[in-house]
């Protein structure tokens, strides 16, 4: 997820106490949806209704293929699938873990709270940057999940930036990193709104931390947790700026995965940088909570 000084990686990360995170999957049973961002009335083709929404024709590029995230419930097969698409680095993709990842829990989440079948397209990829992402924008599979999309996903960035151990946790040292992240993104960001339908909802979230977290951290010494917390809170604000430009939703993942400032470590992989099963429910659950669909 992170670009460290030993080169770029796939993303990250998570922490909670057992209390925690069934506190945080107990927003699974509400049963509230999303809100939308005014946006000029582009009208929305209903995509086919179909038992299993894989998509198989995409390029390597473009991404993983979809997983179809579906209902048994018969009277669901009269409305239109409530279709989710995930972009980024391997945070939504689910490196590192063997689970389900996050983007197919919250489509299943939100498909339960509309009573419409859900449909997961998760198009992430480990290692992607900023830069990657706006060529993938390119690709017709891509687009294609997108025009239909009810609610895009977007975790990006933390590829673009790489530590530097001789900059400690100077936060200018890493400026000119920030500045190329910010610019690109705000281009990605753009693009992805004017793809997706008049009724979509983009949510764009922060990382809790966009090199390694929890106890592999620790190891690495304090000033790279210092730099490593610096230049995440910086990576924030600007994810943040950029996506409140668009009148889209801004969620902090550090509220699932640090929350209060408690350790990573037990919603982290061995690799201290990917979710672990428990951190990907917990990412669910926060998003799930953050939103009113």
């Amino acid at each position: 997820m992170s670009a460290t000084a030993t080169g770029a990686r796939p993303r990250r990360r998570l922490v909670a106490s057992a209390a925690l995170v069934a506190a945080l999957l107990a927003v699974f049973a509400v049963t509230d949806p999303l809100p939308r961002a005014a946006r000029a009335d582009q009208g929305r083709a209903t995509p086919a209704v179909t038992d299993a929404a894989a998509v198989t024709d995409a390029p390597a590029a473009a991404g993983a293929s979809s997983t179809a995230v579906t209902s048994a419930r018969t009277d669901r097969t009269r409305k239109p699938p409530y279709d989710v698409v995930a972009l980024g680095d391997s945070v939504p993709a689910g490196t590192r873990c063997d689970c389900t990842a996050f983007p197919d829990l919250v489509a299943s989440a939100l498909g339960e709270r509309t009573g419409r079948r859900a449909r997961s397209a998760n198009r992430a990829v480990p290692g992607l940057d900023t830069e990657e992402l706006r060529e993938q924008l390119r690709h017709r599979a891509v687009r294609r999940d997108l025009r239909r999309a009810d609610l895009v996903l977007v975790t990006i960035g933390a590829n673009d930036l790489r530590y530097r151990p001789h900059c400690g946790a100077a936060l200018g040292c890493y400026r000119a990193q920030l500045d190329d992240m910010e610019s690109t993104l705000r281009h990605v960001l753009h693009r992805v709104y004017r793809l997706i339908p008049g009724s979509g909802s983009i949510v764009v979230t922060g990382y809790w931390s966009v090199w390694e977290d929890g106890a592999v951290a620790r190891s690495r010494g304090a000033t790279f947790v210092s730099a490593a917390r610096t230049v995440t809170a910086e990576a924030n604000r600007i994810l943040h700026r950029q996506v409140r430009r668009l009148g889209e939703r801004y969620v902090d993942l550090t509220d699932a995965i640090r929350p209060d400032g408690v350790d990573a470590t037990p919603l982290l992989a061995a690799d201290g940088d990917h979710p672990n099963a428990n951190g990907h429910r917990a990412i669910a659950a926060l998003l799930v909570r953050s939103l009113r669909v």
